[in-house]
């Protein structure tokens, strides 16, 4: 498998998990769900790629090039991954408000992916490569 395919796995597992467990949570509570509002789990693991595709053109190269290892690289991903499905977590805390979801989650995925983009710097930049494998 390609890195690309890899670290889209290794995303979808935690995200995927956690967004179910809160739409589960937010069934019980009779909330609705758009399936546009689930497009948006997947915009931390577009961060990664378009911070990978800017900064040294391709995942694979800039896996190379900072010289991480395979289990930082699957951190990473992971790391998307529970960002991404907490995404969804604000729904269940504005559901008594006459708030419109999609832009709840919207506002919150966007958040939650700046935030994975300093989380993600700042282990560049204080931490120095481990090798974990």
């Amino acid at each position: 498998m390609n890195t690309y395919m890899q670290s889209f796995l290794l995303f979808a597992a935690p995200a995927n998990l956690i967004a179910g467990s809160i739409i589960l949570i937010g069934r019980r509570r009779n909330m609705r769900w758009s399936i546009f509002e689930y497009l948006f789990i997947y915009l931390t693991w577009g961060v990664l790629l378009t911070v990978a595709h800017f900064l040294f053109n391709g995942l694979d190269q800039a896996i190379d090039e900072l010289g991480i290892s395979a289990g930082v690289a699957i951190f990473l991903s992971v790391t998307a991954g529970v960002f991404g499905g907490l995404s969804f977590l604000p729904r269940i805390f504005t559901e008594k408000y006459d708030v419109n979801g999609l832009l709840v989650t919207s506002i919150s995925s966007f958040l939650l992916a700046i935030a994975y983009i300093k989380v993600v710097a700042i282990m560049f930049l204080l931490v120095p490569p481990v090798n974990l494998t």
